[in-house]
């Protein structure tokens, strides 16, 4: 058998492949940020009003839903240190998104929700962050 083997792509498929995969890692990215960005208004908006009316609420689905949204961004720009490049630009399309699903999710007015992500990118990233409950 002679030629080129099939496992050997053309420069061209491999250019295709990356940019299929980077689209992709954008997709996570923003999917992450989304929920992320989505659950900070929860906490900071229902948290107390929730606490009060049941008892045994206490954020503890909201709270491990952000640590895991947290942890896997973080594992993912690790992995992939080129998405930190389009940070920046994933967050106020994912923002956007963020305050659809919020709304849906919470039934909130969009209104209460500030109309640009009100979170530094610090603030996203660190593990010991969650905003001040409104009472």
């Amino acid at each position: 058998m002679t030629g080129t083997p099939l496992w050997v792509g053309t420069p061209q498929a491999y250019g295709a492949d990356y940019r299929d995969m980077a689209k992709s890692e954008r997709r996570e990215l923003e999917n992450r940020l989304i929920i992320l960005i989505g659950h900070l208004p929860k906490w900071q908006c229902q948290l107390s009003q929730l606490s009060e009316r049941w008892r045994e609420f206490d954020g503890r689905s909201w709270r491990a839903t952000l640590i895991e949204q947290r942890d896997r961004l973080n594992k993912r720009l690790r992995k992939t240190p080129g998405l930190k490049t389009v940070f920046a630009d994933c967050l106020p399309e994912a923002d956007v998104d963020a305050v659809a699903f919020t709304v849906k999710e919470t039934g909130l007015p969009q209104h209460i929700l500030p109309a640009d992500c009100p979170y530094a990118e610090v603030e996203l990233f660190d593990e010991d962050y969650y905003p001040e409950p409104d009472h």
